[in-house]
């Protein structure tokens, strides 16, 4: 007997989760359901996960993958317009719509990527009156282009291509934007009571009555916004994630050669904070022994010990990167303009361990003390000199900024959690006074 042919272009949920649970059983791969992680600790060179629901209470381990998906990240942008209206008559997409509700009724979706698409193809077969889109964009896109990511032809070449023409086809990629699903398109594309508004800003009123507005229902279908501080699941997102991210979209702006050259250079401070974490680690270490241990002494000495050992480190990246720089950029990128515009900025880099592995190893000292807090006070408070640094640099002396801020930004971290070190010991006193 023949099998009966798919009557949509995706399989049912339910069976997809039987496909997972097979493949669970198949590959014996061991998974605990209702299990939520509360914090992450560095310990030994390991890390220590500390959960909730399930049979120990914490889990030592190598390497931690926090496969959240999307919504880990951020949480929902909600558009400024909607602030005060009552939320019964408009909805996120991640939101749970009654689309029953809106039989009847004129509905405005906000976007017309994939989540917008399947919420008017849910209003539209659910019986609403009415559908339309409010889309800033020109024009809609119908092509796929970053599909062509996956092929084979491009993953073997990819890794070939000079830095500037591989930032070309990611950016291209990216900036051409993603056609909703097929599927989804073909759903709305049959109903003539769904319309397409382009250009259009994202201003519109909307009420129970309906009369003269746009719709009767709005759902927004803006893309996640990335929260800075903590992720959705509750576990500690150290701020300079977003002070990195921020720096390669800054450099983006400074054309395609001069994002090419930072991102050359990065990997310079990726291996700095490799080399420098170490002695942060040792710090965390000891640190945390002696305020355990409730002994002031041994705490300074730590940190006095682990900044002279951080320091002679600092000197002999700078001494390295000052002497071997060209030599390792000629090894990064072939293209000879990124590495003649990375060789402008390569003293930046080879300052940076002097300025830095202060930072690392109060960093160090504050984690053993349990001190996080404080560190993230530290932390905003950099960032907001780091922003203000390339805000007014930016135009006056374009991408060296950047790399001001940078400095800025470590030296002020230092400056600030030095300041804040007395805290460190008197934590250390309070412990050590029954």
């Amino acid at each position: 007997m023949a099998a009966k042919p798919w009557s949509r272009d995706k399989i049912p949920r339910p069976m997809w989760m039987d496909y997972l649970s097979w493949y669970r059983r198949v590959m014996q791969v061991p998974v605990e359901n209702g299990v939520a992680p509360a914090r992450v600790e560095p310990e030994e060179g390991l890390l220590r996960l500390h959960v909730t629901g399930a049979a120990q209470n914490s889990i030592l381990t190598r390497k931690l993958v926090m496969a959240t998906g999307r919504n880990g990240t951020g949480a929902p942008q909600i558009p400024a317009f909607v602030t005060g209206l009552d939320r019964a008559f408009w909805a996120h997409s991640a939101d749970p719509i009654d689309f029953a509700a809106l039989r009847g009724k004129r509905v405005a979706v906000v976007g017309v990527g994939a989540s917008a698409v399947d919420n008017a193809a849910e209003a539209l077969e659910a019986g609403a009156s009415e559908v339309r889109h409010l889309i800033r964009r020109t024009k809609t896109p119908t092509v796929n282009k970053f599909m062509g990511i996956g092929s084979y032809g491009f993953t073997c070449d990819f890794a070939g291509m000079d830095d500037a023409w591989r930032w070309r086809f990611m950016n291209y990629s990216f900036a051409t934007q993603s056609p909703s699903p097929r599927g989804s398109t073909l759903r709305v594309s049959r109903h003539p009571r769904r319309h397409l508004g382009h250009r259009i800003p994202h201003r519109c009123a909307v009420d129970g009555a309906g009369a003269g507005h746009v719709g009767h229902h709005l759902v927004a279908c803006h893309p996640q916004r990335a929260l800075c501080g903590s992720g959705r699941d509750g576990v500690p997102v150290h701020p300079a994630q977003n002070l990195y991210t921020s720096f390669v979209f800054l450099s983006a702006g400074q054309g395609d050669v001069n994002l090419a050259a930072n991102q050359v250079l990065l990997q310079f401070l990726h291996l700095f904070s490799y080399m420098l974490d170490a002695f942060a680690f040792s710090a965390e270490a000891l640190v945390g022994q002696a305020v355990g241990a409730r002994a002031v002494g041994p705490l300074r000495r730590a940190a006095i010990l682990s900044g002279k050992w951080a320091l002679g480190g600092s000197l002999i990246l700078t001494t390295a990167a000052l002497f071997g720089g060209p030599q390792l950029i000629a090894l990064m990128t072939t293209a000879p303009h990124v590495q003649a515009e990375a060789m402008r900025y390569l003293p930046w880099v080879c300052i940076m361990p002097l300025v830095s592995f202060g930072s690392f190893i109060f960093d160090g000292i504050f984690i053993g003390a349990t001190m996080s807090r404080q560190m993230r006070n530290v932390m905003f408070v950099s960032l907001i000199l780091y922003l203000a640094t390339i805000l007014i640099g930016l135009p006056l002396i374009g991408n060296h900024a950047l790399w001001l801020g940078l400095i800025v930004m470590s030296l002020a971290r230092t400056l600030l959690m030095a300041r804040s070190y007395p805290q460190v010991e008197a934590k250390a006193r309070v412990a050590q006074d029954p």
